[in-house]
Protein backbone atom coordinates (compact mmCIF):
# COMPACT_ATOMS: atom_id res chain seq x y z
CA UNK A 1 0.00 0.00 0.00
CA UNK A 2 1.39 3.21 -0.72
CA UNK A 3 1.18 6.46 1.34
CA UNK A 4 0.16 9.87 0.30
CA UNK A 5 2.82 12.17 -0.47
CA UNK A 6 2.40 15.11 2.03
CA UNK A 7 2.89 18.72 0.33
CA UNK A 8 6.58 20.20 1.13
CA UNK A 9 6.07 24.09 1.54
CA UNK A 10 9.59 26.48 1.31
CA UNK A 11 9.63 29.00 4.38
CA UNK A 12 8.36 32.12 3.62
CA UNK A 13 10.65 35.14 3.23
CA UNK A 14 10.60 37.53 5.92
CA UNK A 15 9.44 40.57 4.38
CA UNK A 16 6.27 38.63 3.47
CA UNK A 17 5.26 37.50 6.78
CA UNK A 18 5.62 41.43 7.76
CA UNK A 19 3.25 42.40 4.85
CA UNK A 20 0.58 39.90 5.42
CA UNK A 21 0.75 40.52 8.69
CA UNK A 22 0.43 44.45 8.12
CA UNK A 23 -2.38 43.62 5.74
CA UNK A 24 -4.62 41.61 7.82
CA UNK A 25 -4.11 44.09 10.51
CA UNK A 26 -5.39 46.97 8.14
CA UNK A 27 -8.42 44.49 7.89
CA UNK A 28 -9.08 44.07 11.17
CA UNK A 29 -9.95 48.04 11.73
CA UNK A 30 -12.75 49.83 11.34
CA UNK A 31 -14.89 49.68 7.89
CA UNK A 32 -16.81 53.25 7.25
CA UNK A 33 -19.52 53.36 5.02
CA UNK A 34 -20.11 49.50 4.59
CA UNK A 35 -22.63 46.89 5.09
CA UNK A 36 -21.99 43.99 7.83
CA UNK A 37 -22.03 40.40 5.53
CA UNK A 38 -25.34 39.01 4.93
CA UNK A 39 -26.05 36.51 7.85
CA UNK A 40 -25.80 32.48 5.81
CA UNK A 41 -28.57 30.51 7.55
CA UNK A 42 -27.93 26.32 7.46
CA UNK A 43 -29.88 24.74 5.65
CA UNK A 44 -32.60 23.27 6.87
CA UNK A 45 -31.49 19.74 7.20
CA UNK A 46 -32.33 18.82 11.07
CA UNK A 47 -35.61 19.27 12.70
CA UNK A 48 -36.23 21.40 15.78
CA UNK A 49 -34.15 18.43 18.04
CA UNK A 50 -31.16 19.42 15.65
CA UNK A 51 -31.16 15.56 15.15
CA UNK A 52 -32.77 15.08 10.89
CA UNK A 53 -36.23 13.49 10.66
CA UNK A 54 -36.24 9.94 10.58
CA UNK A 55 -34.57 8.44 7.15
CA UNK A 56 -37.21 6.43 4.65
CA UNK A 57 -36.05 3.66 2.68
CA UNK A 58 -36.28 5.38 -0.58
CA UNK A 59 -33.70 7.82 1.27
CA UNK A 60 -30.98 5.28 1.24
CA UNK A 61 -28.69 3.05 -0.73
CA UNK A 62 -27.71 -0.09 1.22
CA UNK A 63 -24.86 -2.25 0.43
CA UNK A 64 -22.32 -4.89 1.55
CA UNK A 65 -19.38 -6.95 -0.02
CA UNK A 66 -20.81 -10.11 1.34
CA UNK A 67 -20.58 -12.94 3.78
CA UNK A 68 -17.84 -13.69 5.80
CA UNK A 69 -17.57 -16.85 8.44
CA UNK A 70 -15.93 -17.65 11.31
CA UNK A 71 -16.27 -20.54 14.64
CA UNK A 72 -19.70 -21.60 13.01
CA UNK A 73 -21.06 -18.18 12.64
CA UNK A 74 -21.63 -15.77 9.06
CA UNK A 75 -21.26 -12.09 9.77
CA UNK A 76 -21.37 -9.09 7.32
CA UNK A 77 -20.06 -5.52 7.02
CA UNK A 78 -23.05 -3.61 5.40
CA UNK A 79 -22.79 -0.01 4.57
CA UNK A 80 -26.02 2.75 4.07
CA UNK A 81 -26.07 6.03 2.10
CA UNK A 82 -28.16 8.66 2.18
CA UNK A 83 -29.22 9.93 -1.23
CA UNK A 84 -31.39 12.13 0.04
CA UNK A 85 -30.95 16.06 0.16
CA UNK A 86 -31.33 16.08 4.00
CA UNK A 87 -29.97 15.19 6.92
CA UNK A 88 -31.84 12.06 8.02
CA UNK A 89 -31.57 9.35 11.20
CA UNK A 90 -31.48 5.85 11.46
CA UNK A 91 -31.94 3.88 15.09
CA UNK A 92 -30.34 0.86 15.85
CA UNK A 93 -28.96 -0.95 13.80
CA UNK A 94 -31.59 -4.17 13.07
CA UNK A 95 -31.97 -6.58 11.08
CA UNK A 96 -33.86 -9.73 10.22
CA UNK A 97 -33.82 -12.65 8.38
CA UNK A 98 -36.57 -13.46 5.86
CA UNK A 99 -37.49 -16.58 4.50
CA UNK A 100 -38.64 -16.62 0.30
CA UNK A 101 -42.26 -15.75 1.11
CA UNK A 102 -40.63 -12.35 2.70
CA UNK A 103 -41.98 -13.96 6.60
CA UNK A 104 -39.75 -12.69 9.55
CA UNK A 105 -37.72 -15.80 10.75
CA UNK A 106 -35.53 -13.84 13.39
CA UNK A 107 -34.89 -10.30 13.90
CA UNK A 108 -32.09 -8.80 16.16
CA UNK A 109 -32.19 -6.68 19.43
CA UNK A 110 -30.63 -3.80 17.71
CA UNK A 111 -28.13 -1.28 19.46
CA UNK A 112 -29.05 2.04 21.58
CA UNK A 113 -27.06 3.41 18.30
CA UNK A 114 -28.24 6.16 16.15
CA UNK A 115 -26.39 6.98 13.06
CA UNK A 116 -26.92 11.02 11.74
CA UNK A 117 -26.62 10.99 8.06
CA UNK A 118 -25.78 14.01 6.23
CA UNK A 119 -26.63 13.86 2.64
CA UNK A 120 -23.95 11.67 0.37
CA UNK A 121 -22.65 10.67 3.95
CA UNK A 122 -22.78 6.97 4.50
CA UNK A 123 -22.99 4.96 7.62
CA UNK A 124 -21.55 1.41 8.35
CA UNK A 125 -22.34 -1.63 10.61
CA UNK A 126 -21.39 -5.46 11.25
CA UNK A 127 -23.96 -8.00 12.38
CA UNK A 128 -23.44 -11.81 12.74
CA UNK A 129 -25.73 -14.78 12.14
CA UNK A 130 -25.38 -17.89 14.24
CA UNK A 131 -26.76 -21.57 15.13
CA UNK A 132 -29.29 -21.81 12.45
CA UNK A 133 -31.18 -25.01 12.66
CA UNK A 134 -34.62 -24.88 10.88
CA UNK A 135 -34.10 -27.02 8.06
CA UNK A 136 -37.58 -26.61 6.59
CA UNK A 137 -37.37 -23.09 5.75
CA UNK A 138 -37.77 -21.90 2.57
CA UNK A 139 -35.07 -20.55 0.79
CA UNK A 140 -33.63 -18.34 -0.49
CA UNK A 141 -33.45 -16.58 3.14
CA UNK A 142 -32.64 -12.84 3.03
CA UNK A 143 -31.16 -10.26 5.37
CA UNK A 144 -32.86 -6.81 5.52
CA UNK A 145 -32.23 -3.93 7.75
CA UNK A 146 -34.77 -2.02 9.64
CA UNK A 147 -35.56 1.53 9.14
CA UNK A 148 -38.51 2.91 10.44
CA UNK A 149 -41.45 0.05 9.81
CA UNK A 150 -40.31 -1.02 6.71
CA UNK A 151 -37.39 -3.39 5.89
CA UNK A 152 -34.74 -3.18 3.25
CA UNK A 153 -33.71 -6.46 1.23
CA UNK A 154 -29.78 -6.50 1.38
CA UNK A 155 -29.26 -8.15 -2.12
CA UNK A 156 -26.09 -9.00 -1.56
CA UNK A 157 -26.88 -10.95 1.31
CA UNK A 158 -29.00 -13.60 -0.11
CA UNK A 159 -28.63 -17.10 1.00
CA UNK A 160 -30.01 -19.42 -1.40
CA UNK A 161 -28.72 -22.63 -0.75
CA UNK A 162 -28.45 -25.04 2.83
CA UNK A 163 -24.71 -24.58 2.40
CA UNK A 164 -24.77 -20.62 3.01
CA UNK A 165 -26.49 -20.52 6.51
CA UNK A 166 -24.64 -20.76 9.18
CA UNK A 167 -23.87 -24.15 10.82
CA UNK A 168 -26.35 -25.76 13.68
CA UNK A 169 -24.16 -25.54 16.85
CA UNK A 170 -26.56 -26.62 19.58
CA UNK A 171 -29.57 -28.27 18.45
CA UNK A 172 -32.33 -26.89 20.88
CA UNK A 173 -30.60 -23.28 20.80
CA UNK A 174 -32.45 -20.49 19.57
CA UNK A 175 -30.76 -19.05 16.46
CA UNK A 176 -29.19 -15.40 17.21
CA UNK A 177 -28.83 -12.69 15.24
CA UNK A 178 -26.68 -9.62 16.54
CA UNK A 179 -25.65 -6.21 15.65
CA UNK A 180 -22.20 -4.16 16.16
CA UNK A 181 -23.72 -0.36 16.38
CA UNK A 182 -22.99 2.27 13.54
CA UNK A 183 -20.17 3.69 12.93
CA UNK A 184 -19.48 6.91 10.81
CA UNK A 185 -18.07 6.04 7.36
Amino acid sequence: MTRPSRLRRAPLPAVTLVLGGAMALAACGPATGSTPPAATEPPAATDATGEGRPCEPADLDVSSTGWGGAAGSRGADVTVVNGAAEVCSLDGPRVAVLDADGTVLLESEGEASEALLEPGASSAFSFTFSNWCEPGSALPLQVALAVGGDLVVIDALAMPTVDDLPPCNGEGQPPTLSTIPWAQG
